[in-house]
């Protein structure tokens, strides 16, 4: 049965005509053909309306379900039709759709992404969620990217919040929170097969079968495997880059309503990989330095239980259990992370004027961090991570209120989150929020809100040699990185100004100011030399301590519109302006304000076609990234699709079309391989049975 909402006027069956495609040109004919053909008839666009989007409701803002338009805060939702219609291949890529969101592809696997700036490898600064369960790894302050490979037509959005979300999610929610919400199992009924594969080496392949058992439940399963070859190296000409990789993932979802007042989720996924990884390791001897090529393997899995109850009066609890095992080799060891998570939460009112959400949680992580075999190069220990085993725990609570100070028209919001670490003891992260609407279209809001950074085992206890050189009378030098165990949570004190407006049936404009004072975050400050005997020979180390002496400040805006020419023909558009300053300036640090760009730019355009064809298209400007020599590009991805029926896909999509290939994020000191983004032409085929 069709959907009315996706297919208003239904879908004309055709017989396909056999096409004779020689590759570019005769593509681009073929595109730019049907395009004009596309004004010839009224064809039909499979989006919903801006109406309905502007009032999909969001969670991650307030912990509550709540109309995107009435929200008090920068949120940008990238629904499961963008990331459709967009042809992108990964989490990583779809978070390109989002305005004000740094992302950067380092190689084929690694990638730097961030909000509002202090982009790396393992931003710390961001707190990533798959359906409320964090992947932030706390042994590292980021994110592994790669290892989220989560099957894409399972996503039902991805909610993305620039600013700190400290208040509700707790520590290194401080410039950004990114949920990727994945569909109910009822909405995922009947089979999938998806395959996937492309010009750059890139292939994937993937399997999903759903059921009901009568109204109350209903399950999936999936597998998916996935296979990207070496990319292009940074350097032409020469050699590709060493960093092939593949990943194999299989998981279920469960959906219970026992009653209309008690649902239940339980969900898991489990997955494994290998990794080719370039290492540059320094050593003691002539001549200093190695490049070292290894292939590793990584491996873990998660399982997620959550229960809703529903009040009589309109009070509802939340229950989250979920646990989480990586086993994962390291630029500087090889990390077995364990996590058990508790969380409970209430939303309830206060008379009719106030909506309280509170809520508390524990959680206890177990890390056996071990230097890597791979990290060793003869007797220099080049790089070397204390051994240990960690059992950290954390104990959170928050309370956050709504007030309607003017029935539906004024509301401010308090609230605080409570947390308690082995790191740093007792935090508080406050929030103040107010919204106006003085229009059921019009929304301006303003927030001041404070967000911590805590600090990681990483930064506590690692050593790393980064580079080694002759010295005085040929003594090899050594540049040694050492942790601190006395650093302190780094500060974020956030000021927001926000207007959303759905101004026309047609037209959405959604704009955000902002001004972050950032204090005590992380560098590398010097000290004193000295000599070390073991290991040998003897050798000077000059050593670099982890403290908390940078100060900054950052300022920016970020503007995003939907306009609808027609109800087959959608366009979208977004600027983000983001400026940096640290003090004092020229230290080192892992970040700086040369690694995330200025200003951002893209334009999409969806439309839809007769016969059943899609055409999509999508333009990105990115900035400078000054502080590393990466020059500004501009990307042109371009997506054909088509429905022989309403159960089949066909798409092909091409990436990166006006060059042949760029560098995206560059920084020497990780110690990693870098590679270029190619242009590409991938093909695809979905079917539902």
């Amino acid at each position: 049965m069709q959907n009315p909402k996706r297919y208003p006027h239904g879908r004309k069956r055709f017989a396909a005509k056999k096409l004779r495609l020689s590759p570019f040109r005769s593509l681009v004919a073929l595109l730019l053909l049907t395009s004009v053909a596309g004004f010839a008839q009224q064809p039909d666009l499979a989006q919903l309306s801006l109406e309905d989007l502007m009032n999909i409701e969001v969670t991650s803002v307030s912990k509550r379900q709540q109309a995107l338009l009435e929200t008090a805060g920068a949120v940008y939702v990238i629904t499961q039709e963008d990331i459709r219609r967009s042809g992108v291949n990964s989490i990583p890529e779809a978070l390109r759709l989002a305005p004000g969101v740094q992302v950067a592809q380092i190689n084929g696997y690694t990638w730097a992404i961030s909000i509002r700036g202090f982009n790396y490898r393992y931003a710390n600064q961001l707190l990533v969620l798959i359906d409320g369960r964090a992947v932030y790894s706390p042994a590292f302050s980021g994110v592994f990217w790669d290892l989220q490979d989560t099957l894409l037509e399972d996503v039902d959005r991805i909610e993305v919040i620039r600013g700190p979300g400290a208040t509700l999610w707790g520590a290194n929610a401080v410039n950004g929170v990114i949920n990727i919400i994945t569909k109910s199992a009822r909405h995922t009924a009947g089979g999938l097969i998806s395959t996937q594969g492309g010009s750059q080496g890139y292939g994937s392949g993937a399997a999903r079968y759903g059921g009901k058992r009568g109204e109350a439940f209903a399950y999936r399963l999936f597998g998916k495997y996935s296979r990207q070859d070496r990319t292009p190296g940074l350097h032409e000409p020469g050699p590709d880059a060493f960093d092939a990789w593949d990943m194999a993932r299989g998981g279920f979802r469960a959906d219970w309503e026992r009653s209309e007042a008690n649902s239940l989720v339980f969900s898991g996924d489990i997955y494994r990989g290998n990794e080719e990884q370039t290492f540059l390791i320094p050593q003691l001897l002539s001549p200093f330095s190695a490049v070292s090529n290894v292939n590793l393997d990584t491996e873990g899995g998660d399982l997620l239980a959550k229960w809703r109850h529903a009040f009589a009066g309109g009070s509802e609890s939340m229950l989250q259990v979920y646990y989480d095992h990586v086993n994962r080799p390291m630029p500087v060891a090889r990390l077995l992370q364990d996590i058990v998570d508790v969380d409970f939460q209430l939303q309830t009112h206060l008379g009719k004027r106030q909506e309280l959400v509170w809520g508390a949680g524990y959680r206890t992580t177990r890390e056996n961090v071990r230097g890597s075999s791979t990290m060793w190069w003869g007797p220099s220990r080049a790089m070397w991570w204390t051994p240990t085993t960690n059992l950290d725990q954390l104990l959170n609570a928050f309370v956050q209120d709504q007030i309607s100070l003017v029935p539906k028209r004024l509301w401010l919001t308090l609230g605080s989150k409570f947390e308690f670490n082995e790191y740093t003891s007792l935090q508080v992260q406050p929030s103040v929020r107010l919204r106006w609407q003085p229009h059921a279209r019009h929304t301006l809001w303003a927030a001041v809100s404070r967000a911590l950074r805590t600090p990681s085992g990483y930064e506590e206890q690692a050593r790393i040699t980064q580079t080694v050189f002759p010295g005085p009378q040929g003594m090899p030098s050594a540049v040694v990185l050492f942790g601190n165990s006395e650093l302190k949570s780094g500060q974020l004190l956030a000021y927001e100004l926000g207007y959303r407006t759905q101004a026309t049936h047609n037209l959405s404009l959604d704009w955000t100011a902002f001004y972050n004072i950032y204090h005590d975050i992380t560098g590398e400050k010097a000290e004193p030399p000295f000599l070390e005997t073991t290991p040998s020979p003897v050798h000077l180390v000059l050593p670099l301590r982890i403290d908390n002496f940078l100060n900054a400040r950052s300022h920016g805006l970020e503007l995003s519109s939907n306009y609808s020419l027609t109800h087959w023909w959608r366009l979208t558009a977004s600027y983000s302006w983001l400026h940096e300053a640290l003090s004092p300036k020229g230290v080192l640090t892992q970040f700086s304000a040369g690694s995330d760009p200025h200003h951002q730019f893209q334009f999409r355009s969806n439309l839809s076609l007769p016969r059943n064809l899609e055409f999509d298209n999508s333009m990105f400007y990115v900035g400078a990234l000054t502080g590393q020599s990466v020059p500004s590009y501009v990307r042109l991805d371009t997506r054909i699709g088509w429905h022989p029926a309403e159960r089949l896909e066909f798409s092909l999509a091409g990436q990166n079309l006006l060059q042949p290939r760029h560098a995206e994020f560059v920084f020497p000191r990780d110690h990693q391989g870098y590679a270029q983004v190619g242009r590409s032409l991938y093909g695809k085929l979905v079917w539902h049975f």
